[in-house]
């Protein structure tokens, strides 16, 4: 089911979210995660404050945060009650953030989504948006991590790491293609070629 929706709830979107810690270094940490919530150009939220401290203790200058999806909410199951969570330019911001503001061997990707989730509505906006990113990461997949896996190997949120844990090499690869098997009655034809 769909909000209704109204100029009270509209949904929001954010697609890219820029912080400098105050470390002194010219290295950039890239987060990808679910979707934004509050954080602003201005002000923090409690998980960009929990991205800053894990940045700021790994040793980076610079942090930058992407997400699956681009509509903004506290909660994340009202994430799956708009109709298009992704909004229009995230892709695009993806892109360009990629091509343009990270250095190879020199920057960092991580990424920090949590669960899956794991209602029939949910997924078909979750996997295809899991698939596009893991697209965009492809060059960089071999390199991507993360700060805690849990235990069914989707990637910890940083709202529940500890602000002194360290990186660590993910498996986005095997993540990946873990969702889209599991998931195979809901995939659209150009989404089975990844699981095959």
């Amino acid at each position: 089911m769909t909000k209704n929706l109204t100029k009270k709830n509209l949904p929001s979107y954010r697609y890219l979210l820029s912080r400098h810690t105050s470390v002194r270094s010219s290295s950039t940490l890239l987060i990808c995660m679910l979707n934004p919530s509050t954080a602003d150009e201005e002000k923090n939220d409690p998980t960009i404050l929990s991205v800053c401290r894990l940045a700021k203790n790994g040793g980076f200058g610079r942090l930058l945060v992407l997400n699956l999806l681009g509509v903004r909410a506290t909660n994340p199951f009202d994430i799956w009650a708009y109709e298009d969570p992704l909004g229009v330019d995230n892709y695009r911001t993806w892109d360009r953030v990629l091509k343009e503001e990270l250095i190879p061997g020199v920057d960092t990707i991580s990424v920090a989504w949590g669960r899956a989730p794991k209602e029939r509505r949910q997924l078909l906006h979750f996997i295809p948006a899991l698939a596009e990113a893991y697209c965009r990461l492809k060059p960089w997949r071999k390199s991507v991590m993360t700060w805690v896996q849990n235990i069914d190997g989707s990637p910890r949120h940083p709202l529940y790491i500890s602000g002194r844990t360290e990186l660590q090499p993910y498996d986005l690869d095997s993540y990946v293609k873990d969702i889209l098997q599991r998931n195979n009655t809901l995939l659209s034809n150009n989404l089975k070629d990844f699981v095959e």
